[in-house]
């Protein structure tokens, strides 16, 4: 997902601010030399109409989430440094433990539901598509000062699907099958891409809702069914591609015809966590 994302994807928005040393405990340990300001944050929603991968995150049920601070740079190490940010009672406040230090280093902050690892130019989350995985990144932080953190979902949910026959005819035997669906990887917070990913050559959806999480991409739908009309018997088997837009739910309508000549007509919506309703042409 390129940065136009974070517009469309309804990403939460979170504020790196000071907070006062009187509102800590001043033992615990500081990233560096301390100018008796906390690193803290503060939210303003996560995927308002957040959908089940166990639990999806929103603004209201998530009471902490990792922060991990780099330079950026290739070796990844200069002014390494990790934390959780806490919820502070109700408020969404969130407070890591953490000092600004006296000077004014190259952070970078990344931020995430899931385990941060620091790798050259940025950090990494690894994902297995059982949860949904929050991120998010500030390359060039207000030093000391108050920053713009977005989070985004990082996979796309395929939620409900719907089908209907033209002309109607009953439709049974339906099956429907995700080709190589991407279920999980390694996810770079920074540049916004996977890689290593784990595929899984068939995948079955259902006709409802199917609350399945993948990486963001163009797949392959194979479809499966027979229609029924009076005295009328006939069978079908054919593909689609569909696009699944990352940081949504996405909703898939499916037509089908009695034609074998006559693609499927696909129609795929998004919502925030959000739908999408997708078109979809089958051959």
């Amino acid at each position: 997902m390129k940065k136009i994302i974070l517009v469309v994807a309804a990403a939460a928005a979170v504020i790196a601010q000071s907070c006062t040393k009187d509102s800590i405990n001043p033992a615990q340990d500081r990233a560096m030399l301390e100018t008796g300001r906390e690193i803290c944050f503060s939210t303003t929603g996560i995927g308002v109409n957040a959908s089940t991968k166990v639990t999806a995150v929103t603004n209201e049920n998530i009471s902490s989430f990792n922060l991990l601070t780099n330079n950026g740079a290739a070796d990844a190490q200069s002014y390494l440094w990790t934390a959780t940010a806490s919820r502070v009672g109700t408020t969404p406040t969130f407070q890591t433990g953490r000092y600004w230090p006296n000077s004014n280093p190259s952070y970078h902050f990344y931020a995430s539901n899931a385990a941060l690892t620091s790798v050259a130019n940025g950090a990494t989350v690894t994902a297995d598509g059982t949860l949904d995985v929050v991120c998010g990144y500030v390359e060039n932080p207000n030093f000391n000062g108050l920053n713009l953190l977005n989070f985004i979902h990082i996979y796309s949910r395929i939620a409900d699907i719907s089908v209907t026959s033209s002309k109607g005819y009953t439709i049974s035997g339906l099956s429907l099958v995700l080709k190589n669906a991407k279920t999980g990887g390694v996810y770079n917070v920074g540049a916004e891409s996977w890689s290593n990913c784990t595929v899984v050559e068939n995948a079955t959806l259902i006709e409802g809702t199917n609350d399945y999480y993948i990486v963001p991409g163009t797949y392959t739908i194979n479809i499966d069914y027979t229609f029924t009309k009076g005295d009328y018997t006939a069978s079908f088997s054919k593909t689609a591609d569909v696009t699944l837009t990352g940081g949504k739910n996405n909703n898939i309508a499916i037509t089908l015809t009695a034609d074998p000549a006559v693609p499927v007509n696909f129609t795929v919506r998004v919502y925030d966590w959000e739908i999408q309703n997708i078109p979809l042409s089958v051959s």
